[in-house]
């Protein structure tokens, strides 16, 4: 389970996040390229942009419940 505590600062603000525990197998980018995207060097993935639909936060959240470590959190509103 991600750790809001411990996500990359790349992440923009907003409920999905990508935590320390990544280790950039490129799920969540290969599910919700909109939303996510590997460093540079590869190294970690990152929120790019926050959904802003219905669709978007669906596919935000397959990401979330397709990530092998459990590395993408959701903060509830």
């Amino acid at each position: 389970m991600a750790n809001y505590a411990r996500r990359y600062v790349e992440n923009v603000g907003g409920s999905f996040y990508v935590d320390q525990d990544c280790t950039a197998c490129d799920t969540c980018v290969s599910i919700a390229p909109l939303h996510f995207r590997l460093t540079s060097t590869s190294d970690h993935a990152f929120v790019t942009m926050q959904p802003r639909n219905e669709v978007e936060i669906v596919r935000c959240q397959h990401a979330l419940a397709t990530c092998p470590v459990g590395a993408i959190g959701r903060l509830e509103a």
